[in-house]
């Protein structure tokens, strides 16, 4: 196979994958693990797959997929976002906050970040903080 089927297979499958993310995390899981295979260790489909596991609850295990990403891509903000919501699910808000920071220092427009920041402030009980 030539690098450009390759490459070009690889684009295909991540976009399929992304977009079962938002209809059937399941299928988004298996078609990670599937990428996993052929690409060992790919940040991007790791973080596809701890979203995925996150999305099916299964929140201890994205912690394990997601918490080495992060920490692998000091400035991938997206890693450090999904880290944080995870870590926020588990009720670790201290963490979660920490995370979401993180996100937020390495990119400031990220509303999602600065949406579940507001949210984590808030179940801490600074609505100063929050607002």
């Amino acid at each position: 196979m030539a690098a450009t089927e390759h490459t070009g297979s690889l684009s295909t499958a991540l976009t399929h994958t992304e977009r079962l993310l938002g209809t059937d995390p399941v299928m988004a899981e298996e078609q990670a693990r599937e990428i996993l295979k052929a690409v060992p260790g790919m940040p991007q489909v790791q973080l596809l797959l701890g979203v995925a596991l996150r999305l099916q609850g299964r929140l201890e295990e994205a912690v394990a997929v997601l918490e080495p990403l992060s920490a692998g891509q000091p400035k991938a903000a997206i890693a450090h976002l999904e880290y944080g919501l995870t870590l926020g699910a588990l009720g670790q808000a201290k963490k979660a906050r920490t995370a979401v920071s993180r996100a937020l220092s390495l990119s400031p427009k990220f509303p999602d970040a600065w949406r579940r920041l507001a949210d984590e402030l808030t179940l801490a009980g600074d609505t100063d903080g929050a607002d």
